[in-house]
């Protein structure tokens, strides 16, 4: 009895199986995305930003008072959004690179599942291959970033994936429900209180979906309300627990750090504003007027936001070119998953295979490039072994304008920062706006600005007396004619020298501390 009763069973097991592996094959794609995209992480470390947040993070958790014992130019947000992964890392006894890591993978996942879920239970993702377009987000979140995996930038496309979701919604005149609305604003929230300036895409996104609806009510949407309250309570909180950042750090960042920045003609002729041309003509090619439907207006209008934003900073660094290129290409994939959904009709008479198979070329071709000029970034990891060979967990500060020099090689040789400043960028700011200042007045702020930047380094030498300090051969003579930095330079002795080619050749001195003496607690505010 048993046999026969266990005979339905089996058939019925047997009958799931095609199906069960029929799913897999179609999310085979997205599976092997992941899976390249882990591994790439064993290839290629966390950018300088990051490993410098990380290690500001580990210090606000210490107990160090940001803005006064050690300074950032970006706002809290920028450090409090590493630090429940710094947290939760300690907590295991594993690396925080490890966790930041496993979170950003975390909540790519969560963030397509809730902006898939937003746009398929409206509808709105009919005639496109489901499957195809997560492989291809997946490849834009996960393997697209390259070394700026887990920037700013990064976080904040993917946190604001499920409110573009539900401004197609809104788009449509569909209601999206109160969840969603939510997780939105929350998403909002986060990316306007990471940099202000990325409401540009959000304001340009949400107009498109105003648009759309022929209705001003989406600019009123509850997404929108929840995502002011909380930007408004993060501005209240920057003035009451870190009010030395609108004191201190500002006039500092109006001064030297937002003047200095690339000129117009660079910005507009630089390589992403090209690749990201050129993905929209490709678009406008392929989709001509249907190129204003929601889902491909919405995100490329939160890509303008973000050429906006892009143009804003001024500084024609890669990762602050993600956004764009990430939602330019974004709305490309869902062209692609458009016509992978066309040739399963086997009446299709349109698009030709010559002319699906130029498209993917053609958008393959731009993920390459992109890629490329998201991995062009500074690496000074050759020098660890020299740090290792000469210090155990050694105290360490840089002389140099160059921020990747100190960051992550601090962290890879398992040492601790004690520079206020993650590099002397300050003077490098203040040298460049001198040679085109003409004011007396406004040189002698600049020089003040000098004077200040060294009178800190010096400091942080004294009271800290870090193990190594890594000279950077720029730097080299005005510290050596420097009579007090060349006083305390005479308690160190240099272990080695070398050449680090990062887009130019930098000469890097080691340089050990003679003996270790306990450093006096505490530092200096700015």
């Amino acid at each position: 009895m048993s046999l026969i009763v266990g005979e339905p069973r089996l058939t019925g097991n047997r009958r799931a199986l095609p199906a069960f592996f029929a799913h897999l094959r179609t999310a085979l794609p997205l599976i092997a995305v992941v899976i390249a995209a882990i591994a790439l992480r064993f290839f290629i470390i966390l950018t300088a930003d990051v490993s410098w947040l990380i290690t500001l993070a580990e210090k606000v958790l210490d107990g160090n008072r940001l803005y006064i014992d050690f300074i950032e130019t970006n706002p809290p947000a920028s450090i409090l959004i590493y630090a429940p992964a710094v947290a939760l890392a300690r907590a295991l006894g594993l690396a925080p690179e490890t966790v930041v890591n496993a979170f950003v993978f975390l909540a790519a996942g969560v963030s397509l599942w809730i902006a898939s879920r937003i746009l398929l239970r409206a509808r709105l993702l009919d005639g496109v291959d489901g499957w195809t377009l997560a492989a291809f987000a997946a490849l834009l979140l996960l393997v697209f970033p390259a070394q700026s995996f887990a920037q700013r930038e990064h976080i904040a496309v993917i946190v604001l994936l499920p409110a573009l979701a539900v401004y197609v919604a809104r788009a449509q005149g569909i209601a999206p429900g109160l969840a969603a609305a939510i997780i939105a604003g929350i998403g909002i929230g986060i990316t306007v209180s990471i940099k202000p300036h990325f409401a540009f895409a959000v304001l340009l996104a949400a107009a498109a979906s105003a648009w759309h609806a022929k209705s001003w009510r989406p600019l009123f949407a509850i997404e929108h309300w929840i995502a002011g309250i909380i930007v408004a309570i993060y501005g209240a909180s920057i003035l009451v627990f870190f009010p030395q950042y609108v004191s201190d750090v500002l006039p500092l960042l109006q001064a030297i750090y937002l003047p200095t920045r690339q000129p117009w003609f660079v910005l507009f002729t630089s390589l992403p504003i090209l690749l990201w041309l050129l993905s929209v003509l490709l678009l406008a090619g392929q989709k001509q007027w249907a190129l204003w439907e929601p889902r491909f207006s919405v995100p490329l209008m939160a890509s303008c936001g973000f050429v906006l934003a892009y143009l804003v900073q001024g500084k024609a660094w890669s990762y602050q070119t993600y956004p764009m290129l990430a939602l330019s290409l974004l709305a490309v994939v869902i062209l692609l998953s458009e016509r992978v959904e066309k040739t399963r009709n086997e009446n299709a008479s349109t698009n030709p295979r010559a002319a699906r198979l130029l498209l993917f070329v053609t958008a393959a071709g731009f993920f390459f490039v992109g890629f490329n000029w998201m991995h062009d970034v500074s690496d000074f990891t050759s020098l660890a072994g020299t740090i290792r060979q000469n210090a155990t967990r050694p105290k360490m500060l840089v002389i140099s304008e160059e921020w990747g020099l100190g960051h992550p090689l601090v962290r890879q040789v398992r040492g601790q920062w004690v520079q206020r400043f993650g590099s002397l960028w300050i003077t490098e700011c203040a040298e460049w706006l001198l040679a085109r200042e003409r004011s007396p007045a406004g040189r002698t702020r600049l020089e003040s600005y000098m004077a200040l930047d060294r009178a800190m380094l010096l400091e942080d030498i004294r009271r800290q007396q870090p193990d190594i300090i890594l000279l950077d051969s720029d730097w080299e003579a005005r510290t050596r004619a420097d009579p007090a930095l060349s006083e305390e330079l005479k308690a160190y002795d240099e272990v080695g020298r070398k050449v680090v080619d990062v887009g130019r050749a930098h000469e890097i001195t080691i340089l050990r501390r003679q003996s270790r003496e306990t450093p006096p607690a505490g530092v200096g505010g700015l």
